[in-house]
């Protein structure tokens, strides 16, 4: 099975009240700082999908991944980037908590990796849903890696 790194597009910040280490027993507070096109959003190695991409992971028991509520906040950076989008409607936003390892589940991530990695089954399901932003780069399971995985080649 083939295996992708995924760069994602960066729409806010999590809130100080949040941390990284959270494991879904509280909500996430993310705060948007911009409108998004993607179906599937990060900040700092923590990430966030649509209900179509939850949906579409639900509906073929993705490997390594559950799921977790998300409060999202606008920031004023957010009212002054969208003022003229008004016909912009936030999807509803879910935070997707990857518990797999990466170049083995679905959804995974590696120690001192970055990005996220998904089977090629997972990212026909991202790109069938919509990604405008996310920059893919195949991941060699057994590779090593820096930081950036991949994404340090190029």
């Amino acid at each position: 099975m083939k295996f992708f790194a995924l760069l994602t597009e960066v729409a806010g910040h999590l809130d100080p009240s949040s941390s990284m280490e959270e494991r879904g027993d509280r909500p996430m507070e993310f705060v948007l700082d911009d409108s998004f096109s993607d179906c599937i959003l990060s900040v700092t190695a923590t990430y966030f999908v649509t209900d179509p991409l939850k949906q579409e992971l639900q509906n073929m028991n993705a490997t390594g991944v559950r799921f977790g509520e998300v409060h999202v906040t606008l920031s004023e950076q957010y009212l002054d980037n969208t003022q003229k989008k008004v016909d912009w409607v936030i999807p509803h936003l879910n935070w997707l908590i990857v518990d797999g390892t990466a170049g083995k589940d679905d959804c995974g991530t590696a120690e001192g990796l970055y990005s996220l990695v998904v089977s090629e089954r997972v990212l026909s399901q991202i790109q069938k849903i919509g990604i405008s932003f996310c920059r893919v780069k195949e991941f060699a399971t057994g590779a090593s890696y820096g930081f950036w995985g991949p994404f340090e080649e190029s």
